[in-house]
């Protein structure tokens, strides 16, 4: 006797599969993921203006998720001096001026859930 299956799969806005199967019968197995929320940056997020020669500190934090959090930048503040480290800390002694865009990144520990921030931090001379 063949048994016939039905499967449904749904994607969550939160990024986590839910799947669920039967027989045709209805007293199959069936089994579920439980979605974790998302994380996000807590906002607003206004960088300070920098100087040139002179120590810069941002700290990043977000929300949701899975923690720890690992966050990290486009490459857009390379040029300026500063970097991002993996806890959220934006440091450095700038050595150029002007407005630079970068793009933050934060992604939670169980790898599932990413957000991005597209801003700008000014540095001057």
């Amino acid at each position: 006797m063949r048994a016939l299956f039905s499967c449904a799969v749904f994607v969550l806005c939160v990024g986590a599969t839910v799947t669920g199967c039967s027989d045709s019968d209805g007293s199959g197995p069936t089994t579920a993921a439980t979605p974790s929320s998302s994380v996000e940056f807590v906002l607003p997020l206004t960088p300070p203006d920098g100087k040139v020669g002179q120590l810069y500190n941002l700290r990043l934090s977000a929300k949701g998720g899975v923690q720890p959090y690992t966050f990290s930048d486009d490459g857009g503040l390379t040029a300026t001096g500063l970097t991002t480290s993996p806890d959220g800390v934006v440091s450095g002694t700038p050595t150029l001026a002007g407005t630079f865009r970068v793009q933050f990144e934060v992604r939670s520990a169980d790898g599932r859930s990413t957000a991005g921030h597209v801003t700008s931090v000014t540095i001057d001379p």
